[in-house]
């Protein structure tokens, strides 16, 4: 769900790229389509993951504009994309890569070893929170074990981690009154 609530935000994959959808929470219709893929992708395509780390931000707290993040994994690798939203009524304004970070492994993560496993389950931020406006949460799963992550949305700065040990991932997150 985006943050102002009027849109649902989609994520999924095709054979060769990460696909990210918003789409029109009263009638259904979809707003905009967004493809992510390699540049300057050899001829043997990537694979990638995605799991519900999505969110659309409607209107930045620092400059107003929308912006949509994600998380997933390419080739096992865990990466962070922040992208532009596209503006409707402006035909030669199109969405601009804000930034993309792949996270570095201190250990090898080997395929289908769930000790390195990464899997950012969900993506979230408490806007209400004034607090909080100039940051997104990412929670899941970690070099295999359950983690929480809080990013400045700028420049996903990593303000924190907390790394549950005992936890294999976490599956919700809810917001105290």
């Amino acid at each position: 769900m985006s943050s102002n609530g009027e849109s649902v935000i989609i994520l999924g994959t095709t054979d060769y790229q990460v696909v990210m959808g918003v789409v029109n929470g009263k009638t259904g219709k979809i707003s905009f389509l967004y493809g992510l893929e390699e540049k300057g992708r050899s001829e043997e395509l990537p694979s990638y993951s995605t799991f519900g780390a999505v969110m659309l931000d409607s209107k930045d707290g620092g400059d107003g504009k929308a912006y949509l993040y994600t998380s997933f994994l390419m080739e096992e690798r865990q990466q962070l994309v922040k992208i532009s939203q596209a503006v409707p009524d402006r035909s030669n304004e199109f969405p601009e890569l804000q930034y993309h970070y792949s996270f570095v492994e201190r250990t090898s993560v080997i395929a289908g070893d769930d000790k390195s496993r990464s899997v950012p389950q969900f993506m979230f931020s408490f806007d209400t929170n004034d607090r909080d406006r100039d940051s997104f949460y990412i929670s899941g799963t970690y070099r295999g074990v359950g983690s929480i992550m809080k990013f400045y949305k700028r420049n996903a700065a990593l303000r924190w981690h907390a790394q549950l040990d005992m936890m294999t991932s976490v599956a919700a997150i809810a917001e105290r009154d």
